[in-house]
């Protein structure tokens, strides 16, 4: 078993969020606004578990990445649309079907691929839990 240690950052309702990678010693200065232009990989963490069928729920629920494309003009591609705006350390992501994400961008390593990185944590305006890292 490997011990993981993860950076913890407070929504601006004040809710916990952690860090979607472990922690590097990462340089804490704030990311450009030029430096969040380009591919990321996005993970919105909605598990679902029936209520009162825990033990017998069967399957495992993955939840898989999906690209996200952030253009320098203020808009995004990839399995979702929408606008974004970005005023250090929060990235709002404002989705074509209404749900808008706050989320805490920060400089990160990418373990998987053995890279820094630039990455983000937060919560949508429903309560789920979304992560990204860029590619």
């Amino acid at each position: 078993m490997d011990l993981h240690v993860r950076k913890i950052f407070w929504t601006p309702l004040g809710w916990p969020v952690v860090s979607p990678e472990r922690y590097a010693g990462e340089d804490n200065s704030a990311v450009a606004p030029a430096d969040l232009a380009g591919t990321w990989e996005q993970i919105t963490l909605n598990y679902i578990v029936i209520p009162g069928y825990g033990n017998e729920q069967l399957t495992p629920n993955f939840q898989y990445s999906t690209a996200l494309t952030l253009a320098a003009d203020g808009t995004f591609g990839g399995a979702s649309t929408g606008t974004w705006t970005y005023t250090a350390p929060w990235l709002t992501l404002r989705f074509g079907n209404g749900t808008s994400a706050p989320v805490y961008v920060q400089k990160g390593r990418d373990w998987e691929n053995k890279k820094a990185s630039i990455i983000f944590t937060g919560l949508d305006n429903n309560g789920t839990a979304i992560w990204g890292k860029k590619k």
